[in-house]
């Protein structure tokens, strides 16, 4: 008995629409991977190498300006009271 060989993965004319759907959906989620990746090594890249050896003191520095103050909290003596 003969038996045909089973259509390819590209062979989107032998294959059900639910296959077709299915590859193209895995394809463009492989490729908007790709593309993520490689925009966040473009902009690692385009910071240079200045941007990665600041000392530790600069960096807690400009943290600590864009934070926005705390609300203030009583004296430790005061939240301590019964």
């Amino acid at each position: 008995m003969h038996k045909d060989k089973p259509p390819g993965i590209f062979d989107f004319a032998e294959r059900s629409i639910r296959h077709l759907i299915g590859f193209w959906l895995i394809a463009g989620f492989l490729l908007s991977i790709l593309v993520h990746f490689g925009l966040l090594l473009w902009r690692a890249d385009a910071k240079g190498p200045a941007e990665t050896n600041r000392d530790s003191d600069a960096l807690e520095a400009k943290t600590d300006a864009r934070r926005s103050p705390a609300a203030s909290s009583p004296a430790a003596s005061v939240a301590v009271r019964y």
